[in-house]
Formats: C-alpha cells, sequence, structure tokens
C-alpha cells in the first residue's frame, strides 16, 4: 500500500521541486520510503511513498523501471492473486517477490487487456518512453484512489488531493458538488463520478483506465458487471459462497507484515473473523473495535460474544466527545473532502489503535451491505417488484416484516411530492432561508429538484438496478473513501473480503430471494454461517451501519470546529455568499 503522483507535461518541463512537495504531502501513507523518477527531457516524473507489506527487500522500491528501460510502474495497491498470473509469465526472470514486478510485466505483456485478470486494489500509472504516452487504471470498485488534474497538454496525478494542491492547483470549490452534499449528505454523485468536491479537480471512475499522450486523454471502462440468472439451488449456492470467501480471506492474508482484522460487532466482520481462525490453525488473530460508554447503540456485547466464541485477542479504543474533539482536525485534513457522519472519526481512531499495536494489514467487512442487499431502503425496490410480479409472494413477505419488526412496512411505494421527500424539511428549513443570492437559490433548487427526480426514478429499479447504483455510486464509494484515507493517515493497509469481483459477480447472478427472505436481508450470508457465529449476531436486525454517540457529542463541539483552520479553508467566496460559518459547520 502506498502512495502515487506524477506529472506530464508536452509544453514545459516539469517541476522536481514540486514532485518533492507532493511526496511529502503524502509521506504519511508511505513512511518506508520515497522514489521519483524523471526522464531526460524532464517531460515527466513519477513519483511513489513505500509501505512495505510483501517483498520488504529494497527488490520492491519504486518506482520500479522495467529491464529494458522503456516503461516505468508507480503502483498502489495489492494484487492478491500476483502468483497465479506468474504462471502466465514463464519467460520473465523477476528480479524480486513483489506483486508490483507481476504488474509491470503483464502491462508489457498484455496491454490494457491484463486489468480484467487482476484481483485486487489498485491505482496506478505506467509512462512508456517509446510511445511517449501515460497509462492509468484503478481497480474494479474503486479500493484505491486516483485522482488527476489536466489542461492542455499537461497532467497531474495523485493519491490524494492534497498532494494536487502542493503542486500549485487552486483551490476553488465545485459548485454542482457543493449542493450535492448539502442535500443527499454526500460528496459522491453516481451521475457524475467522476467529479470531485473541487473544480477542476478529477477522479478516475471505477473499473476504467485513462490513457493520456500529446494530442488526447481517453477514459474507458475495462470492467462492468452484467448479471445474468444462475440455475443453483440454495443449498449450492452456499456451498458456492462458502468457497469463494475463504478462498478471498486467504488471499488476503498474504503478507510479510502482522495481519488483523476489524470487528464491529456486525455480521460482516463476524464472519471474517471466523473464516481466518479456520485458515490460521487457532494462531490467534488481533482484532480492533471502537466501543462507547453510557450509549444504548454500543457494540460491546457482540464484540465480546464473538471474543468469547473465537480464538482472539480483542482490542478496542474507548471513544467520548473529548477523543471526538482531539482528533476531528486532523480527520477533516486527512479526508480532503467534506463528510457527513461523525462515525468516520471512530474509524480512524481504530485504525491508531491498530498502529500502536504493531499491526499493519487489517481485513474488513465492508462492501458485503451494497450487493447482499444489506440496507433497509432495498426493501423498498424488492416489494415493489413482487407487488408487480409475484403477489402471493409479496403478501407472505409483507405478513413477514409485520411481525419480525412488530410494525406495518410503510415505506411509500410512490414519492412524487416534495414535502414527502426525505430531509427536505430540513434541507429547506436551515438552508434555504440563508440564501442571499439568486443565482444561489436557483442553483439550489435546481440540485433539490433533480435529487427528487433521481429519488423517484430510483424507487422504479428492479433490486439487482439498485444494488449497482449501491456498488458504483455514493454509498460505497463515499465508504471506501473514508477507509481508505483514515486507514492511510496512520500507515494501515485495509484489505476487503467482500469486494473479491468474483463474490460479487456469483452473488449478484443468484435470485432476489436468496438475499431478501422472510423479511430477512442478507438472508445467503446468514444462512452461510448460522452455524459458525452466536445466532445473536446472525440474526440480529438492528445493525445497519457503525453508530456513535454523534448527537450528544455535537452539543458544544459546533463552536470549536468554527474555530478550526480546517473550516476556513472551506470559507470559500460561494459560502461567504450562502451561509454564515457557524451555519455551515453545522454539514462540513
Amino acid at each position: 500500500m502506498c502512495g502515487i503522483f506524477g506529472q506530464v507535461n508536452y509544453n514545459k518541463k516539469v517541476s522536481l521541486e514540486a514532485a518533492i512537495k507532493m511526496s511529502q504531502a503524502l509521506y504519511h501513507r508511505g513512511p518506508d520510503g520515497e522514489g521519483i523518477w524523471s526522464n531526460e527531457s524532464q517531460s515527466v516524473f513519477l513519483g511513489h511513498r513505500r509501505l512495505a507489506i510483501l517483498d520488504l527487500s529494497d527488490n520492491g522500491k519504486q518506482p520500479m523501471i522495467s529491464k529494458c528501460g522503456r516503461f516505468i510502474l508507480s503502483f498502489n495497491g495489492e494484487i492478491y492473486n500476483y502468483k497465479e498470473l506468474k504462471k502466465i509469465l514463464p519467460e520473465v526472470e523477476f528480479r524480486s517477490e513483489t506483486d508490483t514486478e507481476v504488474l509491470l510485466e503483464l502491462f508489457i505483456k498484455l496491454g490494457v487487456n491484463s486489468f480484467n485478470l487482476l484481483n485486487g486494489m489498485f491505482a496506478f500509472a505506467i509512462w512508456d518512453n517509446l510511445k511517449n504516452e501515460l497509462t492509468c487504471a484503478r481497480d474494479r470498485f474503486g479500493e484505491k484512489p486516483f485522482f488527476y488534474y489536466h489542461t492542455s497538454g499537461e497532467l497531474l496525478f495523485s493519491s490524494e488531493i492534497k498532494a494536487l494542491w502542493q503542486s500549485g492547483i487552486k483551490k476553488n470549490v465545485n459548485n454542482e458538488a457543493f449542493f450535492n452534499f448539502l442535500i443527499n449528505n454526500k460528496v459522491e454523485n453516481f451521475n457524475d463520478r467522476n467529479s470531485t468536491f473541487y473544480e477542476g479537480v478529477l477522479k478516475l471512475d471505477v473499473g476504467s483506465y485513462m490513457v493520456f499522450s500529446k494530442n488526447s486523454i481517453v477514459c474507458s471502462k475495462y470492467y462492468k458487471i452484467e448479471p445474468e440468472s444462475l440455475k443453483i439451488s440454495f443449498d449450492e449456492s452456499i456451498e458456492e459462497l462458502r468457497r469463494i470467501m475463504d478462498d478471498s480471506v486467504s488471499l488476503r492474508m498474504q503478507s510479510d507484515v502482522e495481519v488483523g482484522c476489524s470487528l464491529s460487532g456486525g455480521l460482516d466482520s463476524s464472519v471474517i473473523v471466523s473464516i481466518i481462525e479456520n485458515l490460521r490453525n487457532n494462531r490467534q488473530l488481533k482484532t480492533f473495535s471502537a466501543r462507547f460508554k453510557d450509549f444504548d447503540k454500543d457494540e460491546g456485547q457482540f464484540i465480546d460474544l464473538i471474543a468469547n466464541n473465537k480464538n482472539i485477542i480483542s482490542n478496542s479504543v474507548w471513544l467520548d466527545k473529548q477523543t471526538y474533539k482531539n482528533s476531528f482536525e486532523k480527520v477533516c485534513y486527512h479526508q480532503d473532502e467534506p463528510f457527513s457522519s461523525a462515525s468516520i472519526n471512530a474509524q480512524y481512531e481504530v485504525m491508531s489503535l491498530a498502529k500502536s499495536s504493531n499491526v499493519t494489514v487489517l481485513l474488513d467487512g465492508q462492501g458485503a451491505d451494497e450487493y447482499f442487499a444489506g440496507y433497509f431502503f432495498y426493501l423498498n425496490n424488492y416489494y415493489r417488484q413482487l407487488k408487480k410480479n409475484n403477489k402471493p409472494l409479496f403478501k407472505n413477505e409483507l405478513r413477514e416484516y409485520r411481525i419480525k419488526n412488530n410494525q406495518f412496512w410503510n415505506q411509500p411505494l410512490v414519492r412524487k411530492r416534495i414535502n414527502e421527500y426525505p430531509k427536505l424539511d430540513l434541507i429547506f428549513n436551515k438552508i434555504r432561508d440563508r440564501l442571499t443570492s439568486s443565482e444561489i437559490k436557483e442553483m439550489f433548487e435546481k440540485n433539490i429538484y433533480n435529487q427528487i427526480k433521481t429519488f423517484d426514478e430510483y424507487q422504479e429499479l428492479t433490486l439487482k438496478e439498485r444494488l449497482l447504483i449501491s456498488l458504483f455510486g455514493g454509498e460505497l464509494q463515499e465508504l471506501l473513501r473514508y477507509a481508505d484515507r483514515n486507514s492511510m493517515a496512520h500507515s494501515r493497509e485495509v484489505r476487503l473480503p467482500y469486494l473479491d469481483h468474483r463474490i460479487v459477480e456469483f452473488v449478484m447472478s443468484l435470485p432476489d430471494h436468496f438475499l431478501i427472505n422472510n423479511a430477512f436481508n442478507k438472508y445467503l450470508l446468514r444462512k452461510s454461517y448460522e452455524n459458525e457465529l452466536p445466532k445473536e449476531i446472525v440474526w440480529r436486525k438492528n445493525k445497519i451501519g457503525f453508530e456513535i454517540p454523534q448527537n450528544n457529542w455535537h452539543d458544544g463541539v459546533y463552536s470549536f470546529m468554527n474555530k478550526f483552520p480546517t473550516y476556513k479553508e472551506f470559507d470559500f467566496e460561494l459560502y461567504n455568499k450562502a451561509f454564515n460559518v457557524s451555519s455551515l459547520s453545522l454539514f462540513l
């Protein structure tokens, strides 16, 4: 795991001084070493910050230059199946035991056709000295970031936006992203996947690659999921899921440094802990959790259930308002873009705890909700389908929902009126009246109505269509951003077994009722591991995301937050026109 950065300029020499500043800005992503390569004409430089995970020797240093000298690679991530990929490169005499070298040689042999062969998380850039062009790529689901800025004849890229600022790029707000954040609580926009919170700063879309040359910049998709119905019994699906899950976790345990696991108390992370225990033959696993004293949603009882049931060393960090205040400015700095939930502060502290315990790699349960139908709102799409196509099953599911939830399912099947749209009252009452510019008011209302339109369209989607939006759109991409920045802030690597593309593709090919059944979401995952985990964890229904007592902590914290330099950095001209600083702090 590392940080990458670089610049190509066909019009003038690149700035090696800027390269040094960009490297310094990414120090936290790779404290084990740095490298900067530039060609003779100084039209390009590639940079790298190293966090040593595989082959800790100097053989793993980057940027890595091919034997012939034609190709230079700067790579961030892990290629989990690199040992298997070596087998299709029998002609290569490898100089290291790294996945980096395998990636480089595979690209030399197959070019962009190599990307679909990679099982991993990655973002990388490869310079071709012969063609005088740069090829960049990002993994299927966007675990690893890739930001870039380009003008005519020039391109800059980096793992984090803050490094681009060090190159001299101006920090100007993207107005559309700003209003999308206020309305939708997300910077990520499914309808504009390349945009960021900052004007001119773009991100390479997930499952995509980009080729930059003197005369053009071309972005292309190399990966997309097109679900097909798989003819398989439910019992067979359990067997196959367990097989792929075992292999996914096993691949992500490869490391020359210690591997641990995040443990939230929910099903997803508990499954991973259980699999690791079976794979490690009773070697104790270190787990890391966040706890909250005197909070009714503290996960301690479920964390203890796993600790008592499995052979693990459970480590917990206890968070309170003071801890939250102490880390808030640091979290803002590392995230680069606004965030809507204070829960990421807890994640930040968990990574700090892992660092103090000398655990460099952590497996995490993120990603399962987005295709196992783990969120409540997926029921809306599924039940709408059933009502149209299978009314007997719809009535049965509705009956089960009422029994298990002790209430009627009252999620509206159709939402057309503004006053029924979630959060609109909050938005209009707290924001609209503070708008001072007619231009800004117009932009705000435009974004409101676009969001309503999008929401209505989402209601009409099939379950699988809605899951695809979660995978490649806002829900997952937001969480992956949080995880990457929080882990790398402490030079930790997070690996996500549920985002092995083989598992995702398999589950997406199964019948919908394998995912939602008897009013339980994630039904297949629950049934697959019900004999290995406490039933209190497998069949609990009150675990949705990761909650912290932020409402209590925010009392008296907003005024403190306003004093942060971080917030002064967000005090753009647009904000001054639309809001006062204190109101802005409610949303950033």
